[in-house]
């Protein structure tokens, strides 16, 4: 994959929100299985989070980024309706973008991480 430009904070905070979301959204009775994958597509780095959980339908792959919309009662999904909100924000605000979509298998959820690649690292390479 290619270097990005990023403030540590944020994308730490993108990727945790969307991996809380996958933990939150599980399958009672079913072990949680999440994948994350990374590949490069042109300029851009794509991470997939892949999750087994109750999944999203079609028609819900854009509200569940808009702010406080909930697809569920908050007694059975305590939140604050933000967190893909706030993760396609800090995506956007560093040039990419977030976008969800039911799971090839039928169940669960995958979301996509685009961030443009760094067309010339720092120092020569990638900075840990």
């Amino acid at each position: 994959l290619g270097c990005v430009q990023a403030n540590e904070l944020l994308i730490r905070r993108l990727f945790a929100n969307i991996i809380d979301n996958a933990v939150k959204f599980s399958r009672p009775a079913t072990p949680l299985d999440i994948h994350v994958s990374a590949t490069r597509e042109g300029n851009m780095n794509v991470v997939t989070i892949a999750d087994n959980g109750i999944g999203i339908g079609t028609k819900d792959t854009e509200a569940i980024f808009e702010p406080l919309v909930r697809l569920h009662a908050k007694s059975r999904f305590p939140g604050s309706g933000l967190g893909l909100t706030l993760a396609r924000r800090i995506a956007r605000w560093h040039g990419g973008d977030v976008t969800a979509a039911p799971a090839e298998s039928g169940v669960g959820t995958s979301v996509f991480v685009t961030l443009p690649v760094l067309e010339e690292p720092i120092d020569g390479g990638c900075q840990e």
